[in-house]
């Protein structure tokens, strides 16, 4: 038996070590799927001015895995090497305000005409804020594409987006 589970060990080994050869390519393999994506929350609230679509800014990182997101372009997420594919989401909440509706969309590079933009209108309700969700479908991107949520409402005067903690910004690669 002794014998039967050296023999058994030693097959292993040697099939293993054929394959040792590969290991580089597995991990280049490996290091260029791995998950690309990013979630942002914002830091303060900002203010929208009536009937003007207003890029968000977006100041807490809670991850940034491939380097998405940049501080010194607090409005973007900006698609890497590697990425063909994504899907971008976002949570925005208006002040309490019950006059006029709340829009939010998402533009890729800094236009709102592309096949699959995705938005979403709220018309709010008296004694709460308005949180508007936003998804959009897969999208195929490239090197350099990059992604903004535009805020818009029709209060009359200017009303903010809040900072609470369910407002957010995400994209992620899913090819």
């Amino acid at each position: 038996m002794a014998l039967y589970k050296e023999s058994m060990i030693n097959k292993i080994e040697d099939d293993l070590a054929g394959r040792n050869q590969n290991w580089d390519a597995l991990d280049t393999y490996l290091a260029e799927k791995a998950f690309k994506g990013a979630l942002l929350r914002k830091g303060t609230a900002q203010s929208i001015p009536h009937n003007t679509a207003t890029a968000l800014t977006w100041t807490d990182v809670v991850y940034n895995i491939g380097n998405i997101y940049s501080a010194g372009l607090p409005t973007r997420l900006t698609i890497p090497s590697g990425v063909n594919k994504i899907i971008v989401k976002a949570s925005v909440g208006f002040q309490e305000n019950t006059t006029g509706k709340r829009e939010v969309y998402i533009y890729k590079n800094g236009n709102g005409n592309y096949n699959g933009r995705a938005t979403a209108t709220v018309i709010p309700v008296s004694g709460t804020g308005a949180i508007a969700h936003v998804v959009s479908p897969v999208l195929e991107v490239v090197a350099g594409d990059y992604f903004e949520i535009f805020a818009m409402q029709t209060s009359g005067g200017s009303l903010n987006v809040t900072d609470w903690y369910n407002i957010w910004f995400a994209i992620e690669a899913i090819e």
